[in-house]
């Protein structure tokens, strides 16, 4: 497989500290780089680590796998906890009950929210994304909103709480 190798090195190019270079290199498995992803998101994001180039070349059933989607059409989604959004994904996120989730959209990525319930979402929006949001019931969701990115609330019936915080720059 050899992603932690290429992507260790991705990272080192872009600046990541000698513990997180080191981890990269230990981390073996897909599921562990994606856990160093979700929680390494910020560098990530901020650095283009991994590019969308080098994501596109992972199989589709890996990537998948751990929430990272590229270029999905059609995609439908919910309850579940991280996930990121690349490319020209075109999805739908669905969240009920007590569930939480921390969604991140990136790239040209068409993402529509909803949640119900007591469900609590927090959706970053970078570059073009394009993110339509509606919350139900007492379902919380904030969006960041970051330069580039559009979002658009709905309010229906029964409305929960939406709330978009603006953020004046490209990235974190």
């Amino acid at each position: 497989m050899g992603y932690n190798k290429e992507l260790a090195k991705a990272a080192q190019a872009a600046g990541v500290c000698k513990e997180w270079h080191e981890r990269l290199l230990c981390t073996e498995t897909v599921e562990g780089l994606a856990a160093l992803f979700f929680n390494g998101i910020d560098f990530c994001l901020s650095k283009g680590v991994p590019s969308l180039e080098y994501l596109r070349g992972i199989p589709r059933d890996v990537r998948n796998a751990v929430n990272i989607y590229v270029d999905e059409k059609d995609l439908n989604l919910g309850n579940g906890g991280r996930a990121a959004f690349y490319g020209e994904t075109e999805a739908v996120a669905v969240y009920n009950g007590y569930h939480s989730a921390l969604l991140y959209a990136t790239g040209d990525t068409r993402l529509h929210v909803l949640a119900t319930g007591n469900a609590v979402v927090t959706v970053d929006a970078f570059d073009r994304s394009r993110v339509t949001v509606e919350a139900r019931d007492s379902a919380r969701v904030t969006v960041f909103q970051y330069e580039g990115a559009t979002v658009e609330t709905i309010t229906g019936e029964n409305p929960g709480t939406v709330k978009v915080v603006v953020k004046h720059k490209k990235t974190y």
